[in-house]
């Protein structure tokens, strides 16, 4: 079960994500920032989120290219405006802007990408600051990571469909593919969520996807 940022958790995250940490690196946690709105916006591996290029990102229509996606399966990722505005924003005061072969999020060197671990830390950091950090019970075991951002852009996605009127049927298929899944059993595990947060979708997804997904020896 992942962990599911309620929607006040967010927005802790992304008002102490905007603070540049005294005597850090300001640069990483401006990429952060970004990053973290990438990933919660558009539901984004955190992976091929660091691989993306600027000419990746077309700002005419919106849009992002995942060009080295898990399982290499390449889509075309649409942005809401309001996000497409701010990571426009962000190119340029990253001095990228007209630089087409520049990584969005750059490492230690420009010709790298921002490490992961490094990002993964900085994250963490956030959650502590913002108060909102939980250890996890077990040694070994992922818990609160940059990863759960997705979960929550799944469920998030599946929760504004049900309050726009669009039925599971319809809503669920687009997105899997949205999500760059091969079919929609990749995307189950992403809408299992906790009945405490979206008491009102539970049993109504649990309902939907008894008939849909692929049971092998009555078990999921």
């Amino acid at each position: 079960m992942p962990y599911i940022f309620s929607d006040t958790e967010m927005s802790k995250i992304f008002m102490y994500s905007d603070k540049t940490s005294p005597g850090g690196d300001e640069r990483t946690d401006f990429e952060a920032a970004m990053l973290i709105r990438l990933l919660y916006g558009c539901g984004l591996r955190h992976g091929e989120t660091l691989k993306l290029i600027r000419s990746d990102v077309d700002f005419n229509r919106g849009t992002l290219l995942m060009r080295q996606p898990k399982n290499k399966k390449q889509r075309i990722v649409p942005m809401h405006q309001s996000l497409t505005n701010m990571l426009r924003q962000y190119c340029i005061a990253m001095k990228i802007f007209d630089t087409p072969d520049a990584f969005l999020f750059p490492g230690i060197t420009p010709e790298t990408p921002a490490s992961m671990h490094n990002m993964m830390t900085k994250f963490r950091t956030i959650l502590r600051t913002a108060s909102v950090y939980i250890p996890t019970e077990k040694p070994g075991r992922r818990g609160q990571c940059l990863h759960c951002l997705r979960h929550v852009f799944a469920v998030e996605s599946f929760a504004q469909a049900e309050r726009n009127g669009r039925s599971i049927a319809d809503s669920v298929p687009y997105l899997s593919v949205y999500l760059g899944h091969f079919d929609m059993d990749g995307t189950e595990k992403y809408l299992k969520f906790s009945s405490d947060i979206f008491p009102e979708h539970t049993e109504m997804f649990e309902a939907y996807s008894a008939g849909v997904f692929t049971v092998l020896g009555g078990a999921e």
